[in-house]
C-alpha cells in the first residue's frame, strides 16, 4: 500500500518529468494545502524556490489563511504577489472532492499548469478548451482510488 508521503513524491516526480518548470523563475501555489493533511507541503520545494500554500482554515504555520478558490485573482496578484518575480504560476494541489469544480474554474484563470490528486473520477470536472491533459494516472491510497492529472494551458 502506498503512503501519503510516497504518493506525494510520486506526483512530484511525474510533474518533473512532464512539465518544464523553472526552479528559479516559476511559482507554485497550492490553494487547498490543508486537504489530505498538507500532502504536497514538504515536497513542492523540490520543484521551485518560490511556493505559496493557502487554505481557508490553515492548521500549519506555512499555510496562509486565504480562500483562493473564491478570491479575485487579479486583485490577489496585485496585492499578495506584488514584489514576487516569477515567469509562470503552476498549481499543485489535492482539492477536496466537493470543491473540484470550483478548484478547476478558479485555478484555470491564473495558472499555466494545474496538477492535482483527486478521488473524483476524471470527466466529472470540465477544463477550459485551452487546457490539455498531459498526464493521468490512477493510484490507491488508504483503500481509496485517486486520480492524478496534469493539465497545461496552451495558447490557442
Amino acid at each position: 500500500m502506498t503512503t501519503k508521503d510516497e504518493m506525494a513524491q510520486h506526483c512530484i516526480k511525474a510533474i518533473k518529468e512532464t512539465l518544464f518548470i523553472s526552479y528559479e523563475k516559476d511559482l507554485i501555489i497550492d490553494p487547498c494545502a490543508q486537504n489530505e493533511e498538507g500532502l504536497f507541503l514538504k515536497h513542492i520545494d523540490a520543484l521551485v524556490r518560490f511556493s505559496l500554500f493557502y487554505d481557508k482554515e490553515p492548521k500549519h504555520t506555512h499555510i496562509s489563511a486565504t480562500d483562493l478558490l473564491t478570491t479575485d485573482f487579479d486583485y490577489f496578484e496585485k496585492t499578495r504577489l506584488a514584489g514576487l518575480w516569477y515567469d509562470a504560476i503552476h498549481v499543485v494541489s489535492c482539492p477536496p472532492p466537493h470543491l473540484i469544480e470550483q478548484f478547476v474554474t478558479a485555478t484555470c484563470k491564473f495558472a499555466q499548469s494545474v496538477s492535482f490528486l483527486s478521488s473524483v473520477k476524471p470527466g466529472k470536472h470540465t477544463f477550459p478548451p485551452n487546457f490539455f491533459l498531459m498526464y493521468e494516472e490512477k493510484k490507491m491510497l488508504n483503500k481509496t482510488l485517486y486520480y492524478f492529472q496534469i493539465w497545461i494551458k496552451a495558447d490557442l
